[in-house]
């Protein structure tokens, strides 16, 4: 079965970056994060939109 959403260090993992800056974004506006009781969880696809859009609205 296919991930549906990972998790924070999942997310950070495949971004590349550090678990902390995925919970700084967790917070801002139109980044794809679901909050599931206390887990923070991000949607694959929606991951990879949002991704897109920032590649985009780059100069």
């Amino acid at each position: 079965m296919e991930k549906l959403a990972y998790s924070v260090p999942e997310a950070a993992e495949v971004l590349g970056v550090g678990v902390q800056a995925v919970y700084n974004l967790a917070h801002v506006a139109g980044f794809p994060a679901v909050r599931v009781g206390n887990r923070i969880l991000i949607p694959c696809e929606s991951l990879a939109r949002w991704l897109e859009a920032q590649v985009e609205a780059q100069p």
